[in-house]
């Protein structure tokens, strides 16, 4: 709040107010006042916070979870690949709705992606996220660390074969924090948990694909991908239209159903250093 204040926002134009979804979210998205609502969270929340905007004509958007791909073919720069995968998966420790949670690899070029990304996933340094010279944090909280263990086990039971970490990190500094290692799964069914439910952590799937058309079938073929957060913004306007105005049309734009990277870079956090490339969203 302090910075959206020195950046000149008047006062008073911004709240924000937390609680739980019965206590806070309820009365909110209730409220005849409130005109607009916006939703980063569960599927599940997503559905009672579109239903409820839906019966007084709220405006509504819904950013829910994810199971975010990309895609390597045999004619991709390996090298802008492996960079684009490693802080797309693994930048801010994969705590993003953006983060890289599969790559999609064709089978060409499969086993020479593998062996570098984990060859490098092994090396990536991880501690103080305030330290500069460190690539990947903590966990956010003991439920994150949790969570993130819990789906590890379930990738190895389920079968994918772990390559690259899954331990927890808790000897020396890392006593201080909830710190795991970068996880990478390979030998992974589409099908698989790991890759169809958001952990929201450094867990990576890689899976391999005929060609284009199969990776994007791959990418699209997921059900309803969990989230175990959800962030509530809402707007109000001084009053509501009268019942003689001609309300506005609504609109409404589609969210993308996957994310093609055949050079790809992922979005890099505050303490990470950009990757090159180009990347496509469809």
């Amino acid at each position: 709040m302090q910075a959206l204040t020195d950046a000149g926002i008047p006062k008073g134009v911004i709240n924000i107010v937390t609680g739980f979804g019965s206590e806070v979210g309820t009365p909110l998205t209730e409220h005849p006042v409130v005109r607009a609502i916006s939703l980063t969270g569960s599927s599940e929340v997503g559905r009672i916070v579109g239903a409820t905007a839906a019966k007084s004509f709220k405006h509504c958007s819904l950013e829910l979870g994810g199971k975010n791909p990309m895609i390597v073919l045999d004619d991709a720069n390996l090298d802008l690949a492996i960079e684009g995968g490693l802080w797309g998966a693994f930048g801010t420790t994969g705590q993003r709705c953006t983060a890289t949670s599969r790559i999609i690899v064709q089978k060409g070029v499969y086993t020479e992606f593998v062996d570098h990304f984990v060859a490098r996933a092994k090396k990536i340094k991880v501690g103080n996220g305030l330290d500069e010279t460190v690539e990947m944090g903590p966990a956010v909280n003991e439920n994150q660390l949790k969570t993130d263990l819990e789906y590890i086990e379930i990738g190895k039971t389920e079968g994918a074969k772990l390559v690259c970490g899954g331990h927890r990190l808790d000897q020396g500094d890392y006593q201080h924090g909830w710190f795991i290692e970068p996880t990478v799964f390979t030998e992974v069914d589409p099908k698989m948990r790991i890759a169809q439910e958001e952990i929201f952590g450094p867990v990576v799937s890689i899976i391999p694909c005929d060609n284009l058309e199969d990776a994007i079938a791959i990418a699209n073929n997921i059900g309803t991908a969990s989230r175990r957060r959800s962030t509530l913004r809402t707007s109000t306007k001084p009053s509501p239209p009268s019942a003689t105005s001609r309300p506005a049309s609504p609109t409404s734009t589609p969210r993308p159903s996957a994310q093609k990277s055949i050079c790809p870079s992922a979005a890099p956090s505050h303490r990470q250093r950009p990757s090159r490339g180009r990347h496509r969203r469809d």
